[in-house]
């Protein structure tokens, strides 16, 4: 007895598109393995009759409006594209698009595409990067455009301290206060997007234009956040040492006293340092959050000069370092 038939029709009057791709997979049908005959009927039409999109994760059906989330590793969710009533004789080809757009207008993007698709076989997105945000899944059954997309959420968790400690223990002594001041140890706020301060931070390192040199990753991989923040941070402290040696010895010319301490709870700036914390480090704290700790004023006799600290812009930044508490 001949196998059971499947019907699938297209009409060349009214969807040309629909009809020309239906002879192009069911002549690949007649000479491949399906052992089917496929009746054309010119006079109905029926793109996409009865195949719907399927998106899972984890074995679950993702429904319009769900969120996924990045891995605290950081890994991307895994996420399964099928078309239920797809069959060998049909092609699909699906397109996902990942987008954010943070406080400050700036945005992130990402396309993945599996394109020509056995219409019976699962496709497992091959992502590239960590990426999330609003995430759309459109697809093309037998070269024809279907219009039930399926869109959801993508939105991140954030590590534990512990992994965060690990990651930065190549850092100066202060780091865990710098991180704990910029960002509480969050890459994600608490909707799991990336976190944004004031002007225009991202993410842990709560890194700025143009120091998100890794991009789309500075908002959505903590690691790669992370490892910019210390590429950043690391190349201003020869600046910032240069700058503290210049002072104090244009005080000295001066005949001027030494610098006032500053004192907290994880800092002891002195000089002499004896056993205190370098200044040079106060202006390097300082610097990366934008110009430096350490001012002397000259001033002509018979006026005198004087130490003015935080005096370039007064932001209290290494107090607030050195006061953080690490998570």
């Amino acid at each position: 007895m001949p196998p059971v038939l499947a019907v699938r029709t297209a009409s060349l009057s009214e969807n040309p598109e629909a009809f020309f791709a239906l002879v192009r997979t069911c002549g690949r049908c007649l000479t491949g393995n399906c052992a089917a005959l496929t009746l054309l009927v010119l006079a109905t039409t029926a793109a996409a009759s009865g195949q719907t999109l399927v998106v899972t994760t984890g074995g679950s059906t993702v429904s319009q409006g769900a969120t996924l989330s990045i891995t605290a590793v950081p890994s991307m969710p895994n996420t399964v594209l099928s078309v239920n009533g797809g069959s060998s004789c049909d092609t699909v080809s699906y397109v996902v698009d990942v987008s954010y757009t943070d406080q400050a207008g700036s945005t992130t993007w990402a396309e993945y595409d599996a394109l020509n698709e056995p219409g019976n076989q699962a496709v497992t997105v091959s992502w590239s990067g960590i990426r999330g945000g609003g995430a759309t899944v459109s697809w093309q059954f037998n070269g024809v455009s279907q219009s039930s997309a399926v869109g959801f959420f993508i939105n991140g968790i954030n590590p534990s301290p512990s992994a965060i400690d690990a990651y930065i223990s190549s850092g100066p002594w202060f780091i865990r206060n710098l991180v704990s001041q910029e960002s509480s140890y969050r890459q994600y706020d608490g909707l799991g997007y990336p976190l944004w301060g004031a002007p225009d931070g991202i993410g842990l390192m709560q890194l700025e234009p143009p120091s998100r040199i890794s991009l789309d990753q500075d908002y959505w991989s903590w690691p790669t956040n992370t490892a910019d923040g210390l590429t950043l941070l690391n190349g201003k402290q020869s600046g910032a040492y240069s700058h503290w040696t210049t002072q104090i010895n244009q005080a000295q010319a001066d005949g001027g006293p030494n610098p006032p301490p500053l004192y907290g709870t994880y800092c002891a700036f002195q000089y002499p340092q004896n056993s205190g914390d370098y200044y040079g480090d106060a202006d390097w704290i300082h610097a990366y959050n934008g110009f430096y700790y350490t001012q002397w004023v000259h001033a002509s006799p018979p006026s005198l000069g004087y130490w003015n600290m935080d005096g370039y812009n007064h932001s209290g930044y290494v107090e607030k370092v050195c006061n953080a508490v690490p998570q």
